[in-house]
């Protein structure tokens, strides 16, 4: 995420700090402040931006993990009896992740060495001190955007960890529920023969199947 937001700084920067923004009638360095506070809302927004993105790609992640998982126990369980079937499905919506606000106390003071380097606006565009500005600005916001991720690196652990849970805890119930059916439809066919031993017998063996069935899909 840092990585994706500063590739596009540059570009970024120069959007919002160059000398059409700088066109005022009041006091220029004031107006500079202004950009300044405006770059930083950007990429406030931008970052927030940036956790929805992630937030939708875990999701995407955890449907297409848990798919495997599935498919897998399957294959097992058809070791088991070959004709089980299992095409039950989960509807599950995922809870909404609450994102923090990035740095909400960040203060034009803080790029007071960034603002520094503004003398005029000819020496500014033409020299290199928007090239310095723009750094000493990168470097105030780069440790804002660190801390501001590794927050909230901790937070989608937390939440898509008990995501994950909660949504597995599903797809074993209806796991179980899809053998439960198949092995109760056997049984009752069975219990329709007049031949009672081998309804024990087979009952017996169905048991025994059912168990291991369910060791499968309780093994993750």
């Amino acid at each position: 995420v840092q990585q994706r937001l500063f590739l596009r700084y540059n570009d970024v920067f120069t959007e919002f700090i160059n000398p059409a923004s700088l066109r005022t009638d009041g006091n220029v360095k004031t107006q500079l402040q202004q950009c300044v506070m405006e770059l930083v809302a950007f990429i406030q927004h931008d970052l927030l931006q940036e956790m929805r993105a992630t937030s939708l790609r875990l999701e995407k992640w955890i449907d297409e993990a848990m798919k495997r998982a599935k498919d897998e126990i399957v294959v097992n369980c058809k070791v088991e009896n070959e004709s089980i079937s299992m095409n039950g499905t989960v509807e599950y919506e995922y809870k909404d992740i609450t994102h923090k606000e990035p740095f909400p106390s960040v203060e034009i003071k803080d790029f007071k060495k960034a603002l520094a380097h503004f003398k005029n606006e000819k020496s500014f565009f033409e020299k290199n001190d928007k090239a310095f500005m723009q750094e000493d600005a990168k470097s105030v916001l780069e440790p804002l955007v660190s801390n501001y991720v590794a927050d909230e690196k901790d937070l989608f652990v937390h939440h898509y960890k008990q995501e994950w849970d909660m949504k597995w805890n599903l797809f074993q119930k209806v796991m179980q529920q899809d053998v439960m059916n198949y092995y109760e439809s056997i049984l009752f066919a069975l219990a329709e023969t007049i031949d009672v031993s081998l309804y024990e017998q087979s009952k017996e063996q169905l048991q025994k199947q059912l168990v291991e069935i369910e060791k499968e899909i309780y093994v993750i």
